[in-house]
């Protein structure tokens, strides 16, 4: 079976598949930098920090104990790039 494909009207990126819909990330979603927490909190208990470490090296390591940030909190629909 042949795939229909279209110009991604991106250099880099090339052709893509059809049915597919080329969008600026800002347009379908939001992006927020990491929060800055105090590292003179973390240790093994609180609320869990996802760090860059964690997702390359397994599980989280590394726990806030200190006030819980909504604006940090990460669920499971979220992107983590």
């Amino acid at each position: 079976m042949t795939r229909r494909v279209k110009d991604s009207g991106e250099s880099w990126v090339g052709e893509i598949p059809a049915e597919w819909t080329v969008l600026r990330l800002c347009r379908c979603g939001y992006i927020r930098a990491g929060y800055p927490f105090d590292a003179e909190k973390f240790g093994v208990k609180g609320f869990p920090l996802i760090r860059i470490r964690d997702l390359m090296d397994g599980p989280i390591q590394t726990y806030y104990d200190g006030p819980w940030v909504k604006k940090a909190a990460v669920y499971d629909s979220d992107l983590l790039v």
